[in-house]
């Protein structure tokens, strides 16, 4: 049975979550298949595979042994360029934002900006915990921060948007200087079967990796990493037919800088 991100994060091992502090199980449904790590998480062991492809301090690998797909950046931020809110955060903490505007402000570093997004509809999601919401509330936006003995490790922002009436999910990564592993930014997208990567330049010229899982009912789960200013960023789609779902995934795409 596949996991969705939220839920790895939480049943991460104590031996690789530097002393981070349990937190309720959180469920976000609809792309299950995402993983991420932050901290010292347990795609640490993985330093060993080497990259397959490299585009502007993107790696994407694919490790045969869990049949999974990672992707790092080297990108790392120093931790007094994030809020002061954050910084003395420890442990593992969710927070929920109403805007990729209200995150960004939250967390302190600017995120990409995306025309298309900023014009799409937000979509809700639900979730069983985040800091502030009841049992099944709904949120559009929300931070998952990490600290240790009193450093920031790291930040994922995700969000949810309608786009031609189907739904994009957005993740921003961010790394601080003070998190000891080289990948500990890492996403990753865990495949039941071995998939290949492909490359997308958009017309500003930023170039994109991407991974695409196909189901035997049609439907097709594309998602698409690149490195901004640091910032590892996932742009992911899930629907029925590949040309539909390629021709929403590249819109969004074209309209990063």
């Amino acid at each position: 049975m596949t996991k969705n991100a939220l839920e790895i994060m939480n049943d991460l091992d104590d031996e690789f979550v530097l002393s981070a502090m349990e937190e309720p199980k959180a469920k976000i449904r609809p792309f299950k298949k995402l993983r991420w790590t932050v901290a010292a998480a347990c795609m640490a062991v993985l330093l060993a595979v080497p990259a397959v492809a490299q585009a502007m301090g993107l790696t994407l690998e694919f490790d045969s042994e869990v049949n999974a797909w990672k992707a790092e950046t080297d990108g790392r931020f120093a931790e007094d360029e994030y809020s002061a809110e954050i910084r003395g955060i420890t442990g593992q903490k969710m927070f929920i934002h109403e805007s990729i505007d209200e995150a960004e402000k939250f967390i302190g570093i600017d995120f990409p900006k995306n025309a298309v997004l900023e014009e799409a509809e937000k979509r809700y999601v639900y979730t069983d915990f985040a800091e502030g919401v009841g049992e099944d509330g709904e949120i559009h936006c929300n931070s998952h921060v990490v600290g240790n003995e009193g450093h920031l490790m790291g930040t994922h922002t995700m969000a949810y948007f309608i786009v031609d009436k189907s739904t994009v999910e957005i993740i921003y990564s961010t790394v601080c200087e003070e998190n000891p592993n080289e990948n500990g930014g890492g996403f990753g997208v865990s495949f039941e079967n071995e998939a290949a990567s492909e490359s997308y330049v958009n017309p500003n010229g930023r170039e994109f990796k991407m991974v695409i899982e196909k189901d035997d009912y049609g439907n097709n789960s594309i998602y698409a990493f690149t490195d901004c200013d640091g910032i590892l960023v996932t742009v992911s789609v899930n629907i029925h037919g590949e040309a539909r779902a390629r021709e929403i995934l590249y819109k969004v795409l074209n309209a990063y800088k």
